[in-house]
């Protein structure tokens, strides 16, 4: 498997309705699409209470794959190629999974929640995997009635750690991380499958 995200920042005055129709026109179009488990509609707006007030508008589709083919697959794809031509060619992300498990259907996510760790060189990356595997676990009781779905991937070129949570409400964690990067919320316009 592999996790794939690119995103685009918008203007602070853009009308994030034009996103919201796009997801709305054409989300549907990728569901069956070879290769691909699921593709979330993500976007954020400035200043949306909701998500924790973030300082841009933002634009930022999450997939995972099956495979690289399903990726190579897409990116060569007209509807990628109509993406570049609207809005650029972006920067892709992209990570190897250690964890993706749900504990119910995914599309009745509405949110997600990213956050990027760094790994340091002191790490030793056989204990981490063994910790997110067992994160996991734990993160996905039965306590977490919002909680849906977890996904934690390994970035080996950057050496960083993304874990991927998904909501059914925007909610704040009793155990709160506090040595991330960046923690973002998005809200998920629709899930392809």
């Amino acid at each position: 498997m592999i996790v794939m995200q690119y995103s685009f920042t918008l203007p602070a005055n853009y009308d994030m309705q034009i996103i919201r129709n796009r997801i709305t026109e054409s989300g549907h179009k990728l569901n069956g699409f070879p290769q691909l488990i699921f593709k979330g509609y993500l976007y954020s707006i400035k200043d949306d209470n909701e998500l924790g007030a973030p300082k841009e508008n933002q634009y930022a589709p999450f997939y995972l794959w099956e495979s690289n083919e399903g990726m190579i697959s897409f990116l060569a794809n007209p509807g990628y190629q109509q993406l570049e031509k609207d809005f650029g060619r972006p920067r892709i992300s992209y990570g190897i999974p250690i964890t993706y498990s749900n504990k119910t259907s995914l599309t009745s996510a509405k949110y997600l929640k990213k956050e990027v760790i760094h790994i340091s060189r002191d790490s030793n990356i056989a204990d981490i995997i063994e910790q997110e595997r067992a994160l996991d676990t734990d993160t996905l009781s039965p306590i977490e009635n919002s909680l849906v779905a977890y996904i934690s991937s390994l970035d080996p070129e950057q050496w960083l750690l993304t874990r991927w949570t998904f909501w059914t409400s925007q909610t704040v964690e009793r155990k709160e991380i506090t040595d991330v990067l960046s923690r973002d919320w998005f809200h998920i316009g629709y899930l392809a499958q």
